[in-house]
């Protein structure tokens, strides 16, 4: 099954969270391409300049050079559109984010349909993200919202896979830093501290860490959950490049 085949294709998909947030936004822009959609890609927050090569970085220092991008991305350019130069992301190897006041006009300025792909998160290559109140950095569009969440939370110690572990822990949630989070931690977090952006789906990555029957069910407990809480589930696994909406 093709991801694009679960979610809401013809406006605005932004994807949050972590564990596979940028492995996500390459198979969404390989697919919607594939089935004839243009597309432009950008990113809110910063973005590894080693990430999504196939490509063509573009970091506009005006609205206007950003609407360009865009008119070229109509055209069948493939492109990633980041924010101005900023000297300390020269130093960190990534990409600034595109203002946000820029996104409206940008999204106004098409005049065919186009497909536009947001990473509007970070999360340090962490598989559970903790928002602050300002995060994540959606545009201000009508937008799909895809929340991945890693699978390897279940599987490695809290220390090692929650970006802001303290949010973790005072959110209603306590949990042992040195052991992995249970399902009932994981989905009680979510459906709480989730509800804020609404996601529109929720991705469980890195399925094919799971191993044995015990964290296999772990991963089947965790998706029920959420099911059960109101929410729209895939599990799957963007190293093996399969997906399944759970029900």
């Amino acid at each position: 099954m093709k991801f694009i085949d679960l979610i809401a294709v013809g406006g605005n998909i932004c994807v949050v969270g972590g564990g596979g947030k940028t492995g996500l936004i390459e198979v969404l822009e390989r697919e919607l391409r594939q089935a004839g959609h243009a597309t432009l890609t950008s990113v809110t927050t910063r973005l590894g300049r080693w990430q999504l090569p196939r490509l063509k970085p573009i970091e506009a220092e005006t609205l206007a050079e950003a609407v360009t991008t865009g008119q070229r991305a109509e055209k069948g350019e493939r492109l990633l559109l980041a924010g101005p130069f900023v000297p300390d992301n020269i130093t960190l190897n990534k990409y600034a984010g595109l203002p946000l006041n820029w996104f409206p006009p940008l999204r106004h300025s098409f005049s065919r349909p186009v497909t536009l792909l947001v990473e509007a998160d970070g999360s340090a290559g962490r598989p559970l993200k903790c928002h602050r109140p300002d995060e994540p950095v959606l545009p201000p569009l009508n937008c799909f919202v895809v929340a991945v969440l890693g699978l390897s939370v279940l599987t490695r110690p809290l220390a090692e896979t929650v970006h802001r572990p303290e949010i973790f822990q005072f959110s209603g949630w306590p949990a042992a830093s040195d052991a992995p989070l249970t399902p009932a931690e994981v989905a009680g977090f979510v459906l709480t501290a989730w509800t804020r952006f609404s996601p529109g789906l929720i991705f469980l990555n890195q399925a094919d860490e799971l191993a044995g029957l015990a964290q296999l069910k772990a991963g089947r407990e965790l998706a029920d959950r959420l099911v059960a809480g109101g929410c729209r589930v895939v599990v799957g696994s963007l190293y093996e490049q399969y997906f399944e909406l759970a029900n």
